[in-house]
């Protein structure tokens, strides 16, 4: 396989979300940043972040009582928040809850880069069954 800018998007989309899995075990977000390659050859760079850094364990506990407060509210369950899930093929991290969206009321965060998204409580409930 050679690789060029049309083979590896899919790989990165691999990795990342194989990282995102290894992370959530160890409490971590990690995440291919950058790299470089050749034909036959490539260096990626993995980033590690901790998953609740200093100053950020506030707003990680502001955002787990509101989940806990509102998922009832929505049909949801609080043991939900922090979970991964699996939705269109990508892999998603159920991030809080937007009670005023009754319709799509769970914010979810795509792990392979980070972009945020809602969706049912109905999606997230099958994909955490799946």
């Amino acid at each position: 396989m050679e690789l060029n800018y049309a083979t590896l998007p899919p790989i990165e989309k691999e990795i990342n979300e194989a990282l995102a899995i290894i992370g959530a075990k160890h409490g971590l977000n990690i995440r291919l940043n950058g790299g470089k390659f050749d034909t036959f050859d490539a260096t990626l760079k993995i980033k590690f972040t901790q998953a609740t850094v200093e100053g950020k364990q506030a707003a990680s506990d502001k955002l787990l009582k509101e989940f806990a407060l509102y998922a009832p509210m929505v049909g949801a369950e609080p043991s939900w928040f922090g979970k991964m899930i699996r939705l269109q093929g990508n892999l998603f991290r159920v991030s809080g809850i937007a009670p005023g969206r009754p319709k799509n009321a769970m914010k979810i965060t795509r792990q392979s880069d980070g972009k945020a998204f809602v969706c049912s409580v109905y999606q997230v409930r099958v994909a955490l069954v799946a």
